[in-house]
């Protein structure tokens, strides 16, 4: 079997945000991390199918040569694919050069007096994305969330002619300004009427495609956009496409959704959890089982207690995250909270606290939250889940670990309690050599080291899944009898398949998902049965 012929589709989005310019006298854009983060929202769902990239790399406020060295060696990756879809938002601060007669982005260190190199020129984004490799993405949308867009759109549609020389017939890259040539655009105004159209979808019944065309899409967000403002967007394109996938339009009933099979309906109705979810609770049982017998143990020895889980992609993480949680007592009912490390917390540390509100009250404080939290553990286990905490410098950190420290203490203290409660901080790192010495306030103990008076726990890092994991995997009753798959053609990918595959841990589980499953959007299908909380 062909490992590659059951992969469809995938669909990327890069979400760039530069919200400060302080050198060229610019105001702060207070809305683009907010703006980022609904974009993302849109499209990672099971409608639209994207997975978000290069999150880590160009962080918000990255500098223009980060920015442009991310994504060149992003898109020159053998990992690429002509069929690839990709959508990069650009939200900041944008205008033209008159003296250059160019369109310019403006990042967290331009200046005038070093203009060409603390600037992206917007021509000159366009060779980024399209090397020139044979295996590069064909379906590009960049969207353009500046000020004066039309005109940066111009000038990447006239920089495009020159990559499309030698481009086959599929090959297509389209431009969406949110305001023309001489306006400038608000802060959050193309968001909020994109958010509406997209969440009101209800106008895209009368479309008959699977897909819509940008510019229907536009019409729409322009519609919008004068009930508010005079800022009116824009698109166009260059080349040309068969089909244009970028937007999935989520009314749309193929053949094969109306072709209803007597048996496996039938099959379904027995079923007490989906396809995806089973897979999801499946590949829990994959690799990290020791890791996972020794947050068991500790469990049951103790009721606080924090946990160091490193691996290196975020997916990955959000698995281990997931899987070590529902080993707590009474999860389901359990109160969960995750915090992704964000710039907004690493600019301003008391952000952090309001990420812990469940109510609009302002100005979350550290005494209030510790109490609330000592209180709802009285009745029920509460799980911490933060992505990245050795982001922050030292002084943040160790004000993060007063207050765990604090909260443990209050949660000890409080009465009555029940035996079920448990209290669990779940800290997600990448791999790093550097990370215990980041978080050394925590004085974390590795297996097999640990006693009942330690509270720091630091699990074994996963960096791979062997081939003999998968195949011990494959061999387990629970999921050698849930495969479709013939004897023959089992024993076919085992033999032929498996020894091609790479020991990443999320390599291994996409080729897993297609291979076996079938399941044409890959780990993005079961990735929502991964979420902590949200």
């Amino acid at each position: 079997m062909n490992v590659s012929s059951t992969k469809k589709q995938r669909k990327y989005l890069i979400a760039i945000g530069s919200p400060s310019c302080t050198e060229m006298r610019l105001p702060r854009l207070d809305r683009v991390e907010t703006d980022i983060q609904r974009v993302e929202n849109l499209l990672i769902d099971d409608k639209q199918g994207y997975e978000r990239v290069l999150a880590d790399q160009i962080y918000i406020g990255a500098t223009s040569n980060k920015i442009k060295d991310a994504l060149t060696s992003w898109f020159t990756s053998s990992e690429r694919r002509n069929s690839d879809c990709v959508i990069i938002y650009y939200a900041g601060h944008g205008g033209e050069n008159k003296e250059q007669n160019s369109h310019y982005l403006y990042t967290v260190e331009s200046t005038e007096s070093n203009f060409s190199n603390t600037t992206i020129k917007t021509s000159d984004l366009v060779q980024c994305l399209f090397p020139g490799n044979n295996n590069s993405p064909e379906n590009i949308l960049l969207i353009l969330d500046v000020c004066y867009a039309g005109e940066g759109a111009k000038n990447a549609l006239v920089s495009s002619f020159n990559e499309f020389r030698n481009a086959t017939e599929n090959k297509c890259f389209y431009v969406i300004a949110s305001a023309d040539s001489k306006t400038e655009a608000g802060d959050g105004d193309f968001v909020d009427a994109l958010e509406k159209v997209m969440k009101h979808s209800e106008w895209m019944s009368t479309f008959n495609g699977e897909f819509l065309n940008p510019g229907d899409l536009v019409i729409r967000i322009n519609k919008c956009l004068e009930v508010k403002v005079s800022q009116k967007a824009e698109w166009s394109c260059f080349g040309n496409s068969k089909e244009i996938t970028f937007f999935r339009n989520p009314h749309f009933l193929s053949q094969n959704n109306l072709e209803i099979d007597e048996h496996n309906l039938k099959k379904d109705l027995t079923k007490t959890k989906s396809t995806h979810q089973t897979v999801a609770d499946l590949l829990w049982l994959l690799d990290y089982s020791e890791q996972e017998q020794v947050f068991k143990k500790v469990m049951q020895d103790g009721k606080e207690r924090a946990f160091l889980v490193q691996t290196n992609v975020e997916k990955i993480q959000n698995w281990l995250v997931r899987r070590l949680a529902g080993c707590v007592p009474d999860f389901e009912q359990a109160k969960k909270f995750t915090i992704r490390i964000s710039y907004s917390i690493r600019s301003d540390f008391n952000n952090f606290w309001q990420a812990f509100k469940q109510k609009r009250e302002d100005n979350l404080k550290q005494e209030t939250l510790i109490q609330d939290l000592a209180k709802l553990c009285q009745t029920k286990s509460v799980i911490i889940a933060i992505y990245g905490l050795s982001s922050l410098d030292q002084a943040k950190v160790k004000e993060f670990y007063d207050f765990w420290s604090n909260l443990v203490t209050e949660v000890q203290s409080a009465t009555p309690r029940s035996f079920r409660s448990r209290l669990v901080l779940l800290l997600a790192e990448k791999n790093s050599s550097t990370v215990l010495d980041k978080l050394d306030v925590f004085k974390f103990i590795q297996p097999p080291e640990i006693n009942e008076t330690q509270y720091s726990i630091s699990l074994t890092p996963l960096d791979r899944i062997s081939q003999d994991d998968v195949k011990n995997w494959l061999a387990q009753d629970n999921v050698y009898s849930l495969l479709e798959q013939t004897e023959n053609e089992i024993q076919s990918i085992v033999d032929n398949d498996i020894p091609t595959w790479k020991e990443e841990p999320l390599d291994v589980l996409e080729e897993i998902c297609y291979t076996f499953f079938q399941l044409e959007k890959g780990i993005a299908a079961i990735e929502p049965y991964w979420n902590l909380a949200g």
